[in-house]
């Protein structure tokens, strides 16, 4: 699930009080994200202490690009969201480590010139025609260099090539019933600017059958999650009647 969607079903659950059945699972998946970003921050501090920032940078800005994912995780309500699941016996997370975080901010704060690794790994791309790679290195560039003009005209070039092309292969998708390749691509896409395609009928009917996959989704999640949930009830009962558990 994109990390928006889960924050917002989150939400959805404190605004509930009593989280449903939906709960645990979404307990899990934010545990999992979370533990993850911490092994990123800690490998990324690692490489900073020892000066190998092109490496720390290669970890951090790979999808999901470590800064913004850190920041999803510590949205407002997460201590709450982590109380609730400590209190009602859910996964909670441990915090991100802050010095990590700020070790990694620090690191997006010097300007790279031309001769980094970072411009020799995208002018590799832009020879081997692998545009792909060289569209995720120039937002790193940019990132790191909000003012230089010239990679941020490159990456707007890039970024709308890319759009128009990744748009019909999420309609061929969606077509051969590839549906999580769909929701993959276009997750990605609005990693690249996807609100430039919000008055294209192809995009308009790609986000309509993503919301319609998703929910389908959660609603066998639910169904799985309500099905253990008996099951564990029928043994609990055939252990507190017979003494033992069922085989």
């Amino acid at each position: 699930m994109q990390v928006e969607r889960l924050i917002a079903r989150i939400r959805g659950q404190l605004e509930l009080g009593t989280p449903d059945l939906e709960a645990r699972s979404l307990a899990g998946e934010y545990v999992a994200l979370c533990q993850r970003a911490r092994e990123r921050l800690e490998q990324c501090s690692t490489l900073i202490r020892s000066g190998n920032e092109h490496a720390a940078y290669q970890v951090a800005e790979s999808e999901p690009d470590l800064l913004t994912l850190c920041a999803e995780l510590s949205f407002a309500e997460s201590e709450r969201w982590n109380a609730l699941c400590r209190e009602r016996g859910l996964p909670a997370a441990f915090p991100l480590d802050g010095q990590h975080v700020m070790a990694l901010e620090g690191l997006y704060g010097k300007e790279i010139g031309e001769n980094h690794p970072l411009y020799r790994d995208y002018r590799d791309a832009i020879r081997k025609r692998d545009e792909d790679r060289a569209l995720s290195i120039l937002r790193s560039i940019v990132r790191i260099n909000a003012n230089d003009p010239n990679a941020r005209s490159e990456l707007s070039r890039l970024s709308a090539k890319f759009l128009r092309e990744a748009l019909g292969k999420v309609t061929s998708f969606f077509a051969a019933q590839q549906n999580a390749d769909a929701v993959n691509l276009m997750n990605r896409m609005e990693r690249f600017g996807a609100n430039d395609l919000a008055d294209e009928p192809q995009w308009e009917q790609a986000l309509a059958k993503r919301v319609a996959w998703l929910r389908s989704k959660a609603v066998e999640q639910i169904e799985r999650t309500k099905s253990m949930s008996f099951i564990n009830c029928i043994s609990e009962s055939i252990k507190s009647t017979f003494g033992k558990s069922c085989k």
